[in-house]
């Protein structure tokens, strides 16, 4: 069934759509649970009922926490049929470069809700009754993600149901999908695309982890839509094995920087139905690279449709053809706009185009190419240094699995590119090697020196946490 949105542009009405129209379809499948979409409607009504009995109310805050993540997604929809403003507790304490949190607020509206408080809630079994309804404002709902913050502070992203509705055709194309994200739902890219799969009326596969019991999920699930990171997939080629998709079956990764070499790994191993995607928190999916158009260029190929991107300059001004600049994007299903916490409304997000902060340029058939995030760039000798550009190059080493170039201050040259590296194997690196062939693909851009590490910090989504990196380096060898 091709997505339609609801008249009204509302999760609770899309679920109780799906309920009616598609009652016997699957819509979760997990080690534990097994739900069609006319049970999972009912669920969804049961804890929203039973939430309510217990004193929730809509407009309430709430940060949800616990490790079964098909109970999360109906807590997720249920808050959404209240009408509640919420976030995952991963989110909402994100900390910030002085040692807060972003997020928390000690305001008696935030309500913790963990696995204990759901099931207590759900074991009341209350049939959701007329008035419960007439309680319920789903118009109300918010969902609150967060930025990576890799950089600097994150800051927390307000979404309402017709902005998640609005992205969903991007990500997810058809009812016939089954969606198997091994990221836990709790994460940015997890949660969105665990309702983007609800709102097209898709099915959610759950399997948490990247082990060898990974391959038989996916075979015995067939799973046709496998959502990795970079980084996940890295692991997945090491670990997991062959895994067999049905025919029609692919793997999207998005999230980071994808080499050519991880492409051409992935299409070799697992499977060729490759796509690399490229979007923001704040818009969801803005293009992707398919199957065909992964070459030298490592791009991230076109807009999707109903995107729009421009490149802009530093200082405003008019960019050659060729010519790299900040990405700035418009699109249906934009963010409400930012907020301080979970408590206070977001500040609205104005204006036709949003800018990412990321630095890309386009190739001469209209794909586009990640350069960098903008605040990550420093100076060398008057040279722009973008850490994944050189990131990128570094990773074609074949004893290098991962990889962190970062600035370190110098009174001569402003600021010193230097690398941490990671091994694909245990054991000694040999840095004057990997030196050299810096040199060879960077040329002056090249770390100054390398120090090798047991791994690379990374947050909770898969991205380098360059502070940390930095005291990594920094720390006593």
């Amino acid at each position: 069934m091709p997505f339609a949105a609801p008249s009204e542009a509302i999760f609770s009405a899309r679920l109780s759509d799906l309920a009616a129209m598609r009652p016997q379809e699957p819509a979760i499948r997990s080690a534990q649970l097994q739900l069609n979409y006319a049970e999972l409607d009912q669920q969804v009504s049961l804890l929203a009922a039973g939430l309510l009995h217990q004193g929730l109310i809509p407009n309430s805050a709430v940060e949800l926490s616990g490790d079964d993540e098909a109970l999360q997604l109906i807590a997720i929809l249920a808050l959404m049929r209240i009408g509640c403003r919420q976030t995952s507790l991963v989110q909402a304490a994100k900390p910030h470069a002085d040692g807060s949190t972003a997020g928390q607020d000690t305001d008696t509206r935030t309500v913790h809700l963990g696995e204990r408080e759901l099931r207590a809630a759900l074991r009341l079994r209350r049939e959701a009754t007329d008035a419960d309804r007439a309680r319920w404002q789903p118009s109300q709902a918010r969902l609150v993600l967060s930025t990576s913050g890799t950089t600097g502070a994150p800051k927390l992203v307000v979404f309402d149901d017709a902005n998640l509705l609005a992205q969903a055709p991007r990500h997810i194309a058809a009812a016939t999908v089954r969606l198997l994200c091994p990221a836990h739902i709790e994460n940015n890219f997890a949660k969105r695309h665990r309702l983007f799969a609800v709102a097209v009326g898709a099915c959610n596969i759950f399997h948490h982890g990247l082990g060898p019991e990974l391959a038989e999920s996916v075979a015995t699930e067939q799973v046709n839509y496998l959502h990795l990171s970079a980084f996940q997939a890295r692991s997945l080629l090491a670990e997991a094995g062959h895994l067999q998709l049905p025919d029609g079956g692919y793997i999207k990764i998005g999230g980071s920087p994808v080499t050519l070499e991880l492409r051409r790994a992935i299409q070799r191993e697992l499977r060729t139905a490759l796509y690399v995607g490229y979007g923001t928190t704040e818009t969801g999916a803005i293009a992707y690279a398919g199957p065909d158009q992964h070459d030298e260029l490592e791009s991230v190929g076109r807009p999707l449709p109903g995107v729009q991107l421009r490149l802009q300059s530093a200082d405003g001004s008019d960019l050659a053809p060729d010519a790299a600049g900040e990405i700035q994007v418009a699109c249906e299903g934009r963010f409400l706009g930012y907020a301080p916490n979970l408590i206070d409304d977001p500040t609205p997000a104005e204006g036709k185009w949003l800018s990412t902060g990321d630095i890309g340029q386009f190739s001469d058939d209209g794909r586009l190419c990640i350069r960098g995030r903008a605040d990550d760039m420093f100076v060398f000798n008057s040279m722009n240094i973008y850490p994944e550009e050189t990131e990128r190059l570094l990773l074609r080493h074949p004893q290098v699995s991962d990889v962190a170039v970062l600035p370190r201050p110098s009174p001569i040259h402003g600021q010193i590119p230097v690398a941490l590296v990671q091994g694909l194997a245990e054991g000694g690196l040999d840095l004057r090697d990997i030196q050299h062939f810096a040199r060879q693909v960077a040329g002056p851009r090249a770390p100054r020196k390398f120090v090798q590490v047991p791994g690379i910090p990374r947050n909770h989504a898969g991205k380098i946490d360059r502070r940390a990196a930095l005291a990594l380096f920094e720390a006593p060898q």
